[in-house]
């Protein structure tokens, strides 16, 4: 183990494999767990530890493949370990405190954040003006946070509110469950604190790294996979099994295949127009519709009504269009997204009555 490149692999890879190296114990052995949020391939459960501090934690939940028919997710899991660890001096992304496998599942153990940013913004008021303001500053902050995850030549995949958590300053607590009932998006439901927070009074950290591709340079950067969730997914994700076709009329073998970070940037355009309205911006449910509006050039790229539920506002939707071109050659990359929207922000907050404060979780 000790001979695998690049360092620390070995070891990482070693814990994934062995369960006598994961005190289960710590973590309850699974009494009391509460269920935070499920994914497609693990749930995501808050425990409380033995330990001194951390009291409290998050733990995602992988169940070990029981056939060769299963989806082996060691491939996954070890990436998003590693990826992780690589961010450990970094605030901007979740904190790991342990990980491991016992006979049944694969654990990785984090720290327990305040919530999602999608729990956070269904709970606001339904008019965006009056919390303009603050949608704002939290987007900043969410472009500030990809751009130094780019920086480590990783790209997320599955960029939406939900794997956005966000964390209230000076709080121990984070959520206090109120009984087991389960909420339509499957989290725990919480009491409110009718204390006000500044804009001031929370951080923003990127979660669930579970779809992330670790590339080394430009070289390895292309990925011919499909990741993420539909609703994101970038044009070039989605006509991905149809450009790796060397027989289709449009095949271009000067082109090169695959999807890049400029995916995520994408998929923050996306979540830009979530974090405004609470809405996902496309509908993936009728997958042929949608595929055809991605891709198709003559084609609107906003369903008529989308744009109304952002007040027409023409800083907001020619911010919208800058990020989201369809030919990702032409899309700006995350330097130039932030340069862009520190200007709109200016000129957005300047104006805005929601000088607000809200509510914490």
């Amino acid at each position: 183990m000790e001979q695998i490149s690049p360092p620390l692999a070995g070891i990482r890879l070693l814990k994934l494999m062995c369960p006598s190296l994961f005190d289960f114990s710590l973590y309850n052995n699974g009494e009391g767990w509460k269920k935070l949020a499920q994914g497609q391939y693990g749930i995501v459960y808050e425990c409380q530890t033995k330990l001194a501090r951390p009291q409290s934690v998050a733990i995602k939940q992988m169940s070990l493949p029981q056939s060769i028919s299963d989806r082996c997710v060691l491939h996954d899991i070890f990436t998003e370990i590693t990826c992780l660890e690589e961010f450990r001096l970094e605030p901007c992304v979740t904190d790991l405190f342990d990980y491991g496998v016992d006979r049944t599942s694969y654990y990785i153990v984090m720290k327990r954040y305040s919530g999602s940013l999608r729990e956070w913004r269904l709970r606001q008021k339904p008019n965006m003006m009056e919390n303009l303001s603050l949608y704002l500053s939290i987007y900043k902050e969410v472009l500030k946070a990809f751009k130094i995850i780019q920086s480590h030549n990783v790209t997320h995949y599955d960029i939406k509110c939900d794997n956005i958590l966000i964390d209230f300053k000076n709080s121990n607590d984070g959520l206090a469950p109120t009984g087991s009932n389960h909420n339509q998006l499957g989290l725990h439901e919480t009491a409110f604190d009718s204390k006000q927070i500044s804009q001031d009074d929370f951080t923003i950290t990127v979660g669930d790294f579970g779809t992330c591709h670790m590339y080394f340079s430009d070289k390895d950067e292309f990925l011919v996979s499909d990741r993420g969730t539909p609703n994101i997914k970038s044009p070039e994700m989605i006509e991905l099994e149809l450009n790796k076709r060397t027989d289709h009329d449009k095949h271009d073998r000067r082109k090169r295949v695959g999807t890049s970070r400029l995916s995520d940037v994408w998929s923050l355009g996306c979540l830009f127009y979530e974090l405004l309205t609470g809405e996902m911006l496309f509908d993936a449910d009728e997958y042929a519709w949608f595929f055809v509006r991605l891709t198709k050039t003559q084609l609107d790229l906003f369903e008529e009504g989308r744009l109304d539920k952002i007040n027409n506002n023409v800083y907001l939707i020619d911010f919208l269009k800058y990020i989201l071109v369809r030919d990702p050659r032409l899309r700006p990359t995350i330097d130039n997204v932030l340069k862009r929207f520190e200007h709109v922000y200016a000129l957005l907050v300047a104006t805005s009555s929601g000088h607000a404060r809200f509510n914490r979780l």
